[in-house]
């Protein structure tokens, strides 16, 4: 689905505009917009980035596909593009993001201000109601930290409440770990409705203004000409190569989705009658519109493991574990999808689906539940010789520890050391079932494995 975008980008660089202060602890812009607004070029927009000390990614500057991280957005930085300001000649420069909170669809947007350049995170979640033509859901506005500038409920393409802090929040400086999924059920902020009569902390900015100008292209105070969108998730609507689409799609939803594919249980079944050989065999997949490439891979005899340098961004890939290979997911395998991560080499973040299938009888899949958590997890643990063998060694004592020690079978013993080795790490685990129909949540209860229905 795409929202007609411009209406709310422009009334977000309002808002910054006529704020007097920020009670929220964010820099002061209290000095009137003599010079306006102004485009952050391209070589501007990376040294911003790359010199900029609140990203930990050591390798910033160097590869454009390692994506940029502070502990609450991810950012794509190869894929800078600009939008334009509709009745001026000016661009705000825009970059795929992902936050924290999992239910977002966010863009870190660049502009510069008085010759300062400025960063915020726009993040928008739909809500049921949301069409192609008309948003519905809550506008969420953070600066690189997540601290809290703006906030709003939209229906129908229609601003109908702005969030502003709780009292007894006050003091509160920051977003993280006061709004973990929704700013207003159970969260810090409190909708005041928009109604004419009051208007947001520092003023109105040109909300009724930019209305008339930008607003939806159905309904009240429609406006058809108005031709800029952005996509916010959900529904139809492509993702170019590493597009985080949705920030995060829930992997139950896409199993239930590949369940029903014929085609992908139809290669998952090509790999179980394939276990009497020596050798790994899978395939690549390369989403293309509503169909899915296969291309097949397969490793040497009396190996247990399969090279392969994908020339273009996949959607996944499946694989074996033959002999007495692994029942499940090796740390080997954890640290390939971090390699394709780092790479770029993943069409769609929300979307792609790790799977194996082995001789014990066994399949699972993994995939990429939280995008900033998994860029946390794999930079110290599987970006370097020393972090793999910590981590292998960590597994490898808990397998010991439920095999030997608790008598568990090898299959039960294999799940609880990899589940201990998966925790905080952003990826989720699932189990299917042998026709591969079905996929199930696999967690630890009380030191044992404990399966449950996909929701």
């Amino acid at each position: 689905m795409r929202i007609k975008i411009y209406y709310y980008l422009l009334m977000f660089l309002c808002i910054i505009y006529s704020c007097s202060h920020y009670d929220n602890g964010l820099e002061e812009l209290n000095k009137p917009n003599s010079k306006g607004i102004a485009t952050v070029t391209l070589e501007e927009a990376k040294a911003y980035l790359y010199n900029n000390e609140l990203f930990k990614t050591g390798e910033k500057g160097k590869d454009e596909t390692v994506p940029l991280s502070t502990d609450f957005v991810t950012l794509f930085q190869g894929q800078i593009t600009y939008e334009p300001l509709i009745n001026s000649d000016q661009k705000i420069t825009v970059i795929p993001a992902v936050i924290a909170y999992p239910k977002y669809y966010s863009r870190v947007v660049l502009f510069k201000l008085e010759d300062r350049i400025i960063a915020r995170v726009f993040s928008m979640k739909r809500d049921q109601n949301s069409s192609d033509e008309n948003f519905t859901g809550v506008i969420l506005i953070t600066d690189l930290q997540g601290n809290f500038s703006s906030g709003y409920n939209v229906k129908d393409g229609s601003i109908t409440h702005y969030l502003v802090y709780k009292s007894r929040e006050q003091n509160n400086k920051g977003v993280i770990g006061f709004i973990p999924d929704d700013p207003i059920d159970g969260g810090i902020l409190d909708p005041v409705k928009v109604d004419g009569s009051s208007s947001p902390p520092g003023g109105h900015g040109g909300i009724i203004d930019v209305w008339l100008g930008y607003g939806p292209q159905t309904g009240s105070g429609a406006n058809p000409s108005n031709s800029g969108s952005w996509h916010y998730g959900g529904g139809s609507g492509g993702a170019g190569n590493n597009n985080p689409e949705e920030a995060a799609t829930n992997p139950c939803k896409e199993m239930k989705k590949k369940a029903n594919d014929p085609e992908f249980k139809g290669k998952l079944n090509e790999l179980k009658a394939s276990l009497n050989v020596d050798y790994e065999k899978g395939f690549l997949m390369t989403a293309n519109g509503t169909s899915t490439t296969y291309t097949a891979i397969q490793g040497d005899s009396n190996t247990h493991f399969i090279d392969f340098t994908p020339p273009n961004p996949i959607s996944g890939y499946l694989h074996t574990h033959v002999g007495i290979g692994f029942s499940t997911f090796s740390i080997a395998d954890m640290q390939a999808i971090y390699q394709l991560y780092q790479g770029g080499n993943i069409q769609n973040l929300s979307t792609f689906t790790a799977g194996v299938v082995s001789s014990h009888g066994t399949s699972y899949v993994l995939m990429i539940e939280n995008t900033t958590a998994f860029n946390t997890f794999g930079s110290t643990n599987l970006n370097s010789t020393l972090g793999i063998k910590d981590l292998e060694n960590y597994y490898n004592n808990y397998y010991d520890i439920n095999k030997i020690t608790f008598q568990k079978s090898e299959i039960e013993a294999r799940e609880l050391a990899l589940l201990k080795a998966l925790e905080n790490s952003g990826l989720k685990l699932m189990k299917g079932s042998s026709d591969f129909s079905t996929w199930t949540n696999i967690k630890e209860v009380n030191g044992n494995i404990q399966l449950s229905n996909c929701n």
